[in-house]
């Protein structure tokens, strides 16, 4: 008896010539997003240690007086103003979000489905709409220059979205485990503190990551708000350096855009991957 051996077909793909435009096609997209993305941060740093006559035609000697110059300068101030509405702004969304987010899908109540949509439809609500009416209250109540003047409306456009993530996260989670939780004699708040908030962890470090960029680089409610130099945020205190007349210092101006922008790059390249997967928890099921 014989046996016929079929042949294999190679599951190796062929290089075609459409191929291999769509991989230069892509290649080159990429190269140019990459270029987009790092010849701003290569010409602010190149420019950061350029001496200041030299900054629009680069010179061929770094020096660090710019650096210098800026620290000696009112800018530790204005980073420290930017770093506490920045903390104070994402813990209060985590909390307030998460304490939201979590009657919203756990508990059965008449109005539930109205208040969702209402946070839903903060999503549609521009910044410049409230300016005005903020600006009458918070002089009413003397928060102008203070920095609850940018917090309280950071955290209020912040949470729609953070309620949003976390809704559609909390829904995915496994009732059991919640069911086990109150058989065992767990109170509301229990469950809340120790089980959903941990299991929550990389939704909760995506819209820490979201919350603090955007609290960080905020400019518009902190330049209508504060006018006081001791409460100026990072963003605003970059117009130390312009001069009377619009002429720019370039070189201070260069060092302390690298200076702001450098901790929100650290803290998206470190936590980056937390991100990526509490935006899938966060949008998909499982």
């Amino acid at each position: 008896m014989t046996t016929t051996t079929l042949p294999i077909r190679s599951t190796r793909r062929r290089w075609t010539p459409r191929r291999a435009l769509v991989l230069i096609v892509i290649t080159i997209a990429a190269l140019l997003a990459l270029a987009s993305f790092v010849s701003p941060l290569l010409y602010t740093l190149i420019g950061s240690v350029t001496p200041s006559r030299d900054a629009g035609d680069q010179g061929m000697f770094p020096s660090f007086d710019n650096y210098v110059r800026v620290f000696e300068s009112g800018f530790p101030r204005f980073f420290l103003n930017s770093l506490i509405i920045t903390v104070i702004t994402v813990i209060a969304t985590l909390l307030l979000s998460a304490m939201v987010a979590y009657p919203l899908s756990f508990f059965r109540f008449r109005t539930r489905r109205p208040i969702e949509a209402l946070f839903m439809l903060g999503l549609m609500i521009p910044y410049q709409v409230v300016l005005l009416p903020l600006f009458l209250t918070y002089a009413k109540t003397d928060l102008l220059n203070t920095y609850w003047s940018v917090i309280i409306p950071m955290v209020a456009f912040g949470m729609p979205f953070s309620v949003f993530l976390l809704l559609r996260f909390f829904r995915e989670l496994d009732e059991g485990i919640i069911e086990a939780a109150v058989i065992d004699g767990a109170s509301a708040g229990r469950i809340f503190w120790t089980i959903i908030l941990p299991l929550s962890r990389n939704v909760l470090i995506t819209i820490a990551i979201l919350r603090a960029i955007f609290a960080w680089n905020e400019y518009l409610f902190a330049y209508t708000f504060i006018s006081s130099r001791n409460n100026l945020t990072l963003v605003l205190g970059l117009n130390d350096f312009i001069g009377a007349e619009g002429l720019v210092d370039w070189g201070p101006m260069f060092s302390a855009i690298a200076f702001s922008v450098l901790p929100a790059l650290l803290a998206y390249i470190l936590l980056n991957k937390y991100m990526i997967a509490g935006l899938a928890d966060g949008a998909t099921k499982e």
